[in-house]
């Protein structure tokens, strides 16, 4: 698959306007789908650390859009631009970094 855009990919899909803003500067990569065990596997790229909690919210869209498909798999991977020291990713990102640890 060519990468496209998210809006694109799922233009005809009814997602909510929350999913549809966070997702809008993420291009879809690549979707697999394996038929034997309803599966679909989502690789986005994104040029901003996605959210894990706006990742689930997704997960659970599709799960609900998608008749047929029992399991929905993301990955994310990442292209950030900017050049960070330490200090700067842990300031932009941190409440990423609480919300992964406090869900582990």
């Amino acid at each position: 698959m060519t990468a496209k855009t998210f809006d694109s990919v799922f233009e005809k899909i009814s997602l909510s306007e929350d999913i549809k803003n966070a997702f809008s500067n993420t291009t879809v990569k690549n979707i697999i789908i394996h038929k034997r065990e309803k599966n679909l596997e989502l690789h986005l790229l994104s040029e901003d650390i996605l959210e894990k909690n706006l990742l689930q919210q997704l997960q659970q869209e599709l799960l609900r859009q998608l008749p047929g498909v029992e399991n929905v798999e993301i990955a994310p991977f990442f292209h950030v631009k900017q050049r960070l020291s330490e200090k700067e990713v842990i300031e932009k990102y941190w409440n990423h970094i609480v919300y992964e640890i406090s869900s582990q």
